[in-house]
């Protein structure tokens, strides 16, 4: 399987692309939108006269060093959004990169996540997670960053195909749809998928999409008969080769921290070193979505 850029299926193996999505119109979007590239930010904004302000304001901001931006997408809440943003957070915070956080969830997981973790002490000054509502303040957060030159954006984006989070979409350089194998949940993944593609065809935005699989059984051999035929239906989409898998580390990421710092916390204390191996095998998986999300990124640029 491969990735999609901008209505291409791009094969990580050869790096050869073959047309795999079917033509999309911009008619789909309940009104006319119309997007600029802002050369000086490599941000993209709308027409209308609000955000021609913003856009006015990011042409000032500081040029900096080129930052990825890693967007976090689902239609249906409880897909795992905000799980692996803290997972890819956790791992390139622990290879000594710096990260901003943009939690625009309405249920503001990723502050929450930030304050349990400071309380444990688990968290790193490299990494900064801001609120950001709409798109005024992803300007104004966008300028912050820039001058900070953080390495990685990650934005744990908002349900729904809304104004707002077209921006944060059209605007990244690597686009994760987090999936279960659930049948029942397949139809909200194609549903955002088909809205992404629609959006980055009208934007005329080259971005990589993947369906990331978030809870998953840890081998094949584990799969449901349901699951099968979930994985079944992904057989021609653009799907991560790594997962998420179902392991007890991942659904306390929220009240642990960091991955890595939590890892030497547990370490630290005799009673709780054998959870820390759990922790480790976790965190190890991560290590290789990362691996390949940050290849990903490389191949993007290099094309």
């Amino acid at each position: 399987m491969g990735l999609w850029l901008y209505g291409i299926m791009m094969s990580r193996e050869t790096g050869l692309m073959a047309s795999r999505l079917v033509a999309v119109t911009a008619s789909w979007f309940h009104r006319s939108v119309v997007y600029v590239r802002l050369e000086k930010t490599g941000l993209r904004v709308g027409t209308d006269k609000k955000m021609r302000a913003a856009g006015a304001a990011v042409k000032r901001t500081k040029k900096g060093r080129q930052m990825k931006m890693i967007s976090f997408v689902s239609f249906k809440g409880g897909a795992g959004k905000s799980t692996a943003l803290m997972s890819i957070a956790s791992a390139l915070i622990d290879r000594g990169k710096s990260v901003a956080i943009l939690d625009a969830d309405d249920n503001k997981p990723l502050l929450r996540w930030r304050q349990y973790a400071k309380d444990m002490e688990t968290w790193d000054s490299r990494c900064e997670v801001t609120d950001i509502r709409d798109f005024e303040a992803f300007v104004d957060v966008h300028q912050s960053i820039t001058a900070k030159a953080f390495d990685y954006v990650l934005v744990d984006t908002r349900g729904g195909g809304s104004d707002f989070n077209q921006e944060l979409i059209s605007n990244a350089n690597l686009i994760v749809v987090p999936a279960s194998l659930s049948i029942m949940e397949m139809d909200e993944t194609f549903a955002t998928l088909e809205w992404i593609g629609k959006l980055l065809d009208l934007t005329k935005s080259q971005v990589p999409v993947g369906i990331l699989l978030n809870r998953t059984p840890r081998s094949e051999r584990d799969l449901s008969t349901l699951q099968r035929r979930g994985l079944a239906l992904l057989e021609n989409m653009p799907v991560f080769e790594n997962r998420i898998p179902e392991r007890q580390a991942f659904m306390d990421i929220k009240a642990s921290g960091l991955m890595g710092h939590y890892i030497r916390v547990l370490v630290a204390n005799p009673s709780t070193r054998v959870m820390a191996g759990h922790v480790k095998t976790a965190f190890a998986e991560i290590d290789l979505l990362t691996d390949e999300l940050l290849e990903i990124l490389d191949m993007q640029e290099a094309a």
